[in-house]
């Protein structure tokens, strides 16, 4: 019989509802266990200062528990704070990264220091006090563009050039436009992926990490490190930037609100993620033997 001694879950999609939360059924799930030692790894493409309130809805601190950050850029014990680094994005690559954003009309949102700088040319200023403080609050959630600007007029600081700004490698560049312009970005980004990992997020939108950085290369590492075999560990995913993670991982499981593609990668589908489909896969998959 299956022995589950490591879960890995993506966040937004899978772990969270579409309310942005973990369900009561779903959260007492988890807690208990890692009551009966199991370790739950949060697998995201979010920079860690996102992850705290979900670490500390889980007591990860408490039970020795994971995240794996950033598309896999970084994994933090969250008990110890002990952390891996993986290969970040050094200044010439990010360089060539902004000059082909800005041929293409994309703006670019760098992560770095556990934060985001935003790189804003007179457009996208215009364009965020627009967000600011004329567009209604209702259209705001409702168009993801908007949202985007919204959230980062809060929560970045806006600099006329991140090169000049940060002076050192970073661990992720996510690039935001048109959709006909991240298409072409992402085209070069496919032909030079001996030097970049990319993984579109939505249709105007594409994160970059180096080459060598994926979900799927930190759950691995990860597994290794906690000496658990792969076949007593769980992944579950929705999206593009978890298809490593679902292709490394044999016990694998998309999200029934998964796109196509992201399905067809996984061994297994369960439920989705409104639908407490973390609970309803193990409960068949490993209903007692913890």
């Amino acid at each position: 019989m299956n022995k589950l001694q490591l879960l890995i879950t993506d966040i937004d999609g899978t772990l969270l509802n579409t309310q942005k939360q973990i369900s009561k059924q779903t959260l007492d799930y988890l807690i208990h266990l890692q009551q009966n030692n199991v370790v739950i790894a949060l697998c995201s493409g979010r920079i860690p200062a996102e992850l705290q309130s979900l670490v500390n809805q889980l007591q990860l601190d408490k039970y020795g528990g994971y995240i794996i950050h950033t598309n896999g850029a970084g994994i933090i014990n969250c008990k110890t704070l002990d952390s891996v680094n993986f290969s970040p994005l050094h200044l010439n690559e990010m360089q060539e990264l902004t000059d082909l954003a800005k041929k293409n009309n994309l703006y670019t949102i760098v992560e770095y220091n556990d934060s985001y700088v935003v790189e804003c040319s007179t457009f996208v200023q215009f364009k965020r006090i627009l967000t600011k403080f004329f567009w209604p609050e209702w259209l705001r959630f409702k168009n993801p563009v908007l949202r985007q600007f919204r959230y980062m007029s809060t929560h970045s600081t806006r600099v006329a050039d991140v090169i000049t700004t940060i002076n050192a490698p970073v661990n992720k560049l996510c690039f935001r436009g048109a959709t006909r312009n991240v298409n072409k970005f992402e085209e070069y980004i496919l032909a030079h992926n001996h030097t970049y990992n990319g993984f579109r997020l939505t249709t105007g939108c594409i994160e970059v990490n180096h080459a060598s950085v994926s979900k799927g290369v930190a759950a691995k590492h990860l597994a290794n490190m906690l000496n658990i075999p792969l076949e007593n560990t769980v992944a579950f995913g929705d999206s593009a930037n978890d298809h490593a993670l679902l292709e490394t991982i044999p016990n694998s499981v998309a999200m029934e609100n998964a796109d196509s593609t992201t399905k067809a990668l996984a061994k297994y589908t369960t439920k989705s993620n409104d639908e407490d489909g973390i609970i309803y896969f193990l409960n068949e998959w490993n209903p007692i033997n913890l």
